[in-house]
């Protein structure tokens, strides 16, 4: 490689006892163990808390990594695992982050539509099984392939793709009853 270190390598390091290439590992993935945290967690600091507790549980089962998948994938299964576990002691709570104080201005209200399709995507999302918002959010935002889905999820690539699809359908429901209640609330 171009003077980086390949994940094989640096974990080849870290089983040899050099502790600053287990930081560099941490450093390359730290804000993808914290966002798919979030994404299913719902809270920064919880996410956070997740992403740490992930990364002491990838240092104490290192030995164990096979290398026969990337380790990123790996590390999501982790990941995952810790977050599902989070989710099962602590049910999560929808907050808004919809700006009610901006200036009404052509520029600010495109601001606001913006914000507003957002907090009706967030609220969607929110209201859809753990699972849903793990495909979703493996496959839409971490733009993780149905093949490293497999490996993240331990389930057959078309089991994946079809929990993708079913994922899709629920999230335009429920954005469709999201909208029909906003609409009718507001006549």
């Amino acid at each position: 490689m171009t003077g980086l270190l390949d994940d094989f390598s640096l974990i080849d390091r870290v089983l040899e006892g050099n502790s600053h290439a287990y930081g560099l590992l941490v450093q390359r993935y730290q804000s993808y163990a914290y966002t798919l945290a979030l994404r299913v967690v719902k809270d920064p600091m919880a996410a956070e808390e997740v992403a740490q507790d992930a990364f002491v549980r990838v240092f104490q089962a290192l030995k164990t990594f096979q290398k026969d998948s990337k380790f990123s994938t790996w590390l999501y299964r982790i990941v995952l695992n810790q977050a599902l576990a989070y989710m099962r002691k602590k049910r999560p709570e929808y907050t808004s982050d919809f700006p009610l104080d901006r200036p009404e201005t052509q520029e600010a209200n495109q601001e606001l539509l913006r914000e507003e399709r957002k907090m009706h995507l967030d609220r969607a999302i929110a209201g859809l099984s753990t699972d849903d918002r793990t495909v979703l959010t493996l496959f839409y935002f971490k733009e993780l392939s149905l093949e490293e889905m497999s490996e993240v999820m331990g389930q057959p690539a078309n089991t994946i793709k079809v929990k993708v699809h079913r994922a899709r359908t629920r999230l335009a429901r429920a954005l469709e009853t999201t909208m029909k209640e906003e609409v009718h609330s507001l006549l």
